[in-house]
């Protein structure tokens, strides 16, 4: 299958995080985007999360560690670790997969209008 994200409706993640989101038989991707200082509070799952920050900043709190990342900075997040994070002044955009993909994000409102950008 071909997907072309402009295609895909965004939905909330959560307030200041939108993303357009795509499942497989085995993981899950998305394109999220932050806005301006958007925190995604903590929170944990039992899916590994494996992401790259395309542009913008993000501080994460990992299992009580706070790190920040900039354009070009990947991460690993283990299943079951608690974990949030907060944009950077000038919000983020990010590719993120989990694995096993994540069954609750296909119950995820639909984002405002406007809401995700990219690619457009």
């Amino acid at each position: 299958m071909f997907y072309s994200l402009d295609s895909i409706d965004p939905q909330t993640i959560c307030p200041g995080y939108s993303a357009r989101i795509y499942h497989g038989e085995r993981i899950t991707f998305a394109m999220v985007e932050a806005q301006p200082l958007a925190r995604l509070p903590e929170h944990r799952h039992e899916n590994e999360q494996v992401g790259l920050l395309v542009r913008g900043q993000l501080t994460f709190t990992i299992a009580g560690r706070e790190t920040t990342v900039r354009g070009g900075d990947g991460w690993v997040i283990p299943g079951d670790v608690l974990h949030g994070a907060v944009a950077g002044p000038d919000g983020a955009l990010v590719i993120e997969t989990w694995g096993p993909p994540r069954e609750d994000f296909r119950q995820l409102p639909p984002a405002a209008p406007g809401a995700a950008r990219w690619p457009t």
